[in-house]
């Protein structure tokens, strides 16, 4: 036991003595790294009663902590980019506290009421655009859009029925059901108009 006692004991002088030198190290790193001339730690006792030597730092030394790190071009621009975004997002706030803060009458601007058309040039733009149309291309797309409302219907039915549980495309697509429904009801009476025009004639 007094041997087993006495290697713990030479071992927790050995830990110390250890940590007492760290620590004279580190404190010789954190001196001030504007010193241009050469120092001399003084000599000191460790709790063993042993003496340390004294130790020379070479003058403009540094600690690892004194010198910038190094960061890739990558990591930089992307600081840049950073900095330049929040400069602009300041200086647009700024603009807009400086806008709210103005006189009623600088920010409501009266802005001229659009003059408005005559009704005869407007209409014949619109019989001139109606004449314009293609027809066949109107068709493919009218049949097009009835064929993709017939898929839309069957869709949603067998929702509805639960014989299918929809994924997010297929929900997205039922969705836009009516707006099928209205694009349709568009296409044919353009070519309703269409066909009268053509009619009537200009």
């Amino acid at each position: 036991l007094q041997g087993g006692a006495k290697g713990a004991r030479q071992q927790y002088e050995r830990i110390t003595i250890i940590i007492s030198y760290r620590i004279r190290i580190f404190t010789m790193q954190t001196c001030d790294p504007t010193c241009q001339e050469e120092r001399i730690v003084p000599a000191s006792r460790r709790p063993d009663g042993s003496m340390r030597k004294p130790i020379r730092i070479r003058a403009g030394f540094k600690s690892d902590g004194d010198y910038v790190p190094f960061k890739p071009s990558v990591i930089q621009a992307r600081d840049i980019e950073l900095e330049r975004m929040a400069e602009e997002k300041r200086r647009q706030t700024k603009a807009l506290i400086a806008q709210n803060n103005a006189p009623p009458k600088v920010r409501r601007k009266k802005t001229k009421k659009p003059s408005k058309p005559d009704v005869a040039v407007e209409e014949l733009t619109k019989k001139v655009e109606v004449m314009t149309l293609n027809p066949i291309a109107h068709g493919n797309k009218l049949r097009n859009l009835r064929k993709k409302l017939n898929q839309t219907e069957e869709l949603k039915l067998r929702v509805d029925t639960g014989e299918v549980i929809p994924s997010p495309e297929q929900i997205m697509k039922i969705s836009k059901l009516l707006q099928l429904k209205d694009e349709i009801e568009q296409l044919k009476q353009e070519i309703i108009d269409y066909g009268n025009t053509i009619q009537s004639g200009l």
